[in-house]
């Protein structure tokens, strides 16, 4: 499931250019992730191979990133002010704090009185982890299906433009208020509209 998100949102690194940056780091994070929970496989080369495949997917994705790097906050920005983004951010809080804090073997010594906490706090902490990444891949979803946030910048750009026709203002009293330049009847009609 984490894989599917790493390639959710590589593919929108290739679709949309102006959140590039963000998109290229938020999917190399993923695939980090999905090469440290595979670290079994990698363990056959040899102890703690896996450090190697992940720490080229992070210079690659931090590489990528700074060429674009004018789209990496905007990225960042634009997603947030989407819901599926909060969605992503839930997956990731489950993921990385409270599976590893009801993942602990010390609190379930402290809690329980099992004779085998261990399997208790594995059965636990890759329940929570499936969750999480049920989660992400939902809000990994949402989030491609949604342009990563990019259309509900432009649908901003247009209703706020319309609004600025409805209200009667021309482009270039909006220009002056903007600079701070004081009209009378314009800023009134502009505290009127809210604009």
């Amino acid at each position: 499931m984490i894989f599917l998100s790493a390639a959710l949102f590589a593919w929108g690194a290739l679709r949309v250019s102006a959140s590039r940056g963000y998109l290229t780091l938020m999917a190399a994070l993923f695939l980090c992730m999905f090469i440290r929970e595979n670290d079994r496989v990698f363990d056959t080369v040899w102890h703690r191979f896996w450090l190697v495949p992940a720490l080229v997917v992070a210079a690659a994705g931090v590489f990528l990133a700074r060429r674009n790097r004018g789209t990496t906050i905007a990225g960042w920005l634009a997603h947030a002010r989407h819901g599926s983004f909060w969605v992503v951010m839930v997956g990731l809080i489950q993921l990385l704090i409270f599976s590893r804090l009801f993942g602990s073997g010390e609190l379930w010594e402290n809690v329980s009185d099992i004779s085998n906490p261990n399997v208790v706090k594995t059965v636990v902490q890759e329940g929570i982890e499936l969750v999480s990444y049920a989660i992400l891949l939902l809000g990994s979803w949402l989030s491609s299906a949604a342009r990563f946030g990019a259309k509900d910048s432009a649908i901003g750009i247009r209703t706020h433009s319309l609004g600025a026709r409805v209200c009667g203002l021309r482009s270039e009293a909006i220009e002056w208020i903007r600079k701070g330049k004081a009209l009378h009847k314009p800023i009134h009609r502009a505290s009127i509209c809210g604009s």
